[in-house]
């Protein structure tokens, strides 16, 4: 099943993350694994559901995984090991991802994430956002962290050249996310899981 327009991804899995050795900059060194499922048909995002998994702390069920590894940087610039801020993660080596019966790296993938759940009412802390570009074109992902440092994140592939999206990074993904679903005076999301939102949509 080859990836489209109309095709979302759902990547879930782990974040590990270590102390870079010797970096001054706050940087950690971090990987990211686990399992990815294909919805050929999702032009509209609000049809993908959160993956089921026979228990909170399990492997979402699939036969396709993914390992990817890299660096993290503060988003603040500030080095002083806070975990549960956000953090730039880019992510340029591992064994990659499954589709097809083979095994795709990304040209580029960038994620921003706290390190570790917070476990906050403020769903806006657990937000994750993506983006990139793979053997099928530039993407965008949006997602959010759960216990366990588990990050489940949709990510909308193949976006047209026409489409403004695909010059975003995980920042711009970001800005546009809470623009769309954040209500400060409930100070949360508005949209759960926040991938159901317009950001998603096919354009």
């Amino acid at each position: 099943m080859s990836i489209t327009k109309n095709s979302i991804m759902i990547w879930d899995g782990i974040v590990t993350a270590s102390p870079s050795i010797g970096a001054t900059n706050g940087s950690f060194d971090v990987s990211w694994e686990g399992t990815l499922l294909l919805h050929a048909d999702a032009a509209d995002p609000s049809t993908v559901e959160d993956p089921f998994r026979k228990g909170s702390g399990t492997e979402v069920p699939s036969e396709k995984s993914f390992k990817v590894t890299g660096k993290a940087l503060p988003v603040d610039g500030v080095a002083d090991g806070n975990r549960f801020k956000k953090f730039t993660m880019k992510f340029n080596r591992g064994t990659g991802w499954d589709c097809d019966g083979k095994k795709h790296k990304d040209k580029e993938l960038q994620v921003i994430s706290s390190l570790q759940w917070l476990g906050s009412p403020d769903g806006s802390n657990s937000l994750c956002t993506a983006a990139g570009e793979d053997g099928f074109g530039r993407f965008i992902g949006l997602g959010y962290m759960k216990p366990g440092n588990r990050i489940t994140l949709c990510r909308r592939s193949a976006l047209q050249a026409s489409d403004k999206r695909a010059s975003w990074d995980a920042a711009r993904v970001l800005k546009a996310t809470m623009e769309e679903i954040y209500d400060e005076d409930e100070e949360d999301i508005t949209v759960k899981p926040p991938w159901k939102c317009d950001v998603l949509n096919v354009q």
